[in-house]
Parts: C-alpha cells; structure tokens; sequence
C-alpha cells in the first residue's frame, strides 16, 4: 500500500510537465496559421500607418527624404485651414455615414430575399455577388459609359422623358455618382450574411 502511494507521489512533475507541452503546443500550432496573416498586416498595415503618421508630422513632400526635419502640427493646421480639403473632408464622411449603414441593411436584406428556395436562386446569387468579382477598372469604366453627360446609357433614358442630360461626374452630382456606384457593391457581404443564415 505504501509503494503504491509513494508511486502515485513521485509523478505530479512530470504529468504537469506533459500538460504544459501540450498546451505549448497547441500555442505553436496557433501561432503558425495566423503568422501569415500577421505578417501581411505588420508589413502591409500597421508599418506604413506608424510611418505615415510620422511622416505627417514632418517636411515630406515626396522629394526631399534626405532633408526631413520635424515641424510638429504645422501639416494638420495647414489642412484644417484649407476649405477645399475640409470639403473633401467633409464629403466623405457623409459617403461613410450612408454607406456604410445603406449597404449593410441592403447586402442583409437580399441574403434573406436569397435565402429562400426558390426556382433559379443560385442564378440570382451570382448576379447580385457579380459587382464584387469584377475587377476595378472594368467597374470604373462601366460606370463612366453609364454616367457620362454625352452618350451615357442613363442620360439617355432619361432623355426619354424629356429630362436634359446631367452631368453625373461633374461636381455637383459626384457624390451621389459614387453612393451609386458604392451601393451597387454592396452585394458583396451577401456571402457572408448567408453562410450565418443558413447556420454555416
């Protein structure tokens, strides 16, 4: 009885030691799928961020790498003085604040209209998935043909009714131009909105 205690004694270590190898382990098996990753974002992410942002607070023009010296908030108070930057500022954070909840709610609504069975669904998931596939200069020059003030597809619809062309690309229908252009993209969540539907 007593050799069976004293065996059962002598191997709390070693036990302790399997269990730690294990879970060490498991933290090397972690750590090496999500290193690509994280070494894409380090070198592609947050090194250009932390760069650009010293940068900002220096000379940098583009030109002039051997001659830069710190010149504190001078870049920030130059822009927020500038009215055409904080027009452009300013428009685009509007572009986010509709986008950005319009797209969502749209992707979601027709995940759910898709997740139907219904005759032909997979017909419509790919065309509504299509504007997310495509690359970006045929979207752009697509778009161009579609909204341009001569000769453009909608314009000329429009024309139809005896509406004058708009210059969709000029400057005071820009913005709208690219919500259009940016909600028609949306489709691409739509993947993601169905694989939580149907449980994936």
């Amino acid at each position: 009885m007593n050799n069976t205690v004293n065996v059962k004694r002598s191997f709390p270590f070693p036990e302790k030691r399997r269990r730690l190898s294990y879970y060490a382990k498991e933290a090397i098996v972690f750590y090496s799928f999500i290193s690509p990753w994280f070494i894409i974002f380090l070198a592609l992410g947050l090194i250009p961020l932390l760069y650009g942002l010293y940068l900002s607070f220096t000379n940098y023009t583009g030109f002039n790498m051997h001659q830069l010296r710190f010149i504190g908030f001078k870049n920030y108070a130059r822009v927020f003085s500038d009215t055409d930057a904080m027009y452009s500022l300013g428009r685009t954070f509007l572009i986010t604040v509709l986008n950005v909840p319009i797209g969502t709610a749209l992707g979601f609504l027709l995940a759910v209209l898709l997740n139907n069975n219904v005759k032909g669904v997979g017909v419509y998931r790919t065309i509504f998935y299509l504007p997310s596939i495509i690359p970006v200069v045929a979207t752009g020059m697509m778009w161009k043909s579609l909204l341009a003030k001569d000769n453009g597809l909608i314009n000329a619809i429009l024309g139809r009714f005896g509406i004058g062309p708009v210059d969709w690309l000029g400057y005071e229908y820009a913005t709208l131009s690219l919500m259009i252009l940016l909600i028609w993209g949306s489709g691409g969540g739509i993947i993601i909105y169905l694989a939580g539907l149907k449980g994936i």
